[in-house]
């Protein structure tokens, strides 16, 4: 005989809540994530498509064909790269075009150059004066956004500023939040 005992209200269980994932913990995964070792010195592997060190420095008259992973303390991207960009690192500066997407988490990131893809963000600190031809999708402590995004802007920081235009729509939640650019979208 089966016993059917049904607990009051008050006792039944109550859901636990899903841990809240931050900036801060996101980012020490990812950096716990990168072999030190690679950081020690600069290498150069996968022909050229990998680079890992203290400075890696992509310059002006340099362009790049294909997908390109770069893993240092201080990356400056000046030249241009057709196809996507990985970049992990405590700064990062894009000043150059990526003809792809750019995935990059890092402490401070400025993207002053263009970017035709998307754009994903973990981390600190980005700025973006440049223009954006997709998506732009961020978690942060705060970002800036000065040039315009062809599409949608997504976020999840503490502290935003929109000053670009968005032609898509603005999704997104932040502890401070203020906008003078134009958004075609929602």
């Amino acid at each position: 005989m089966m016993n059917s005992h049904k607990q009051p209200s008050s006792e039944r269980r109550r859901s636990i809540p899903r841990p809240r994932w931050t900036v801060g913990f996101l980012l020490t995964i990812l950096l716990m994530l990168m072999p030190t070792a690679a950081l020690a010195q600069q290498e150069v592997e996968l022909d050229g498509k990998l680079r890992t060190g203290d400075e890696i420095k992509i310059s002006a008259d340099e362009t790049f064909e294909g997908n390109l992973y770069l893993f240092a303390g201080l990356i400056d991207i000046d030249g241009t790269v057709d196809g996507d960009v990985i970049a992990g690192g405590g700064q990062i500066a894009v000043n150059g075009t990526i003809t792809g997407d750019l995935l990059v988490f890092g402490g401070q990131v400025d993207v002053s150059g263009d970017v035709e893809g998307d754009v994903r963000f973990i981390g600190g600190e980005l700025g973006t004066s440049g223009d954006v031809g997709g998506d732009l999708a961020m978690f942060a402590g705060s970002g800036t956004i000065e040039g315009n995004v062809g599409s949608d802007l997504l976020f999840g920081v503490g502290q935003m500023s929109v000053a670009g235009d968005v032609e898509g729509g603005v999704y997104g939640a932040g502890g401070d939040y203020s906008r003078s650019g134009s958004i075609s979208g929602s």
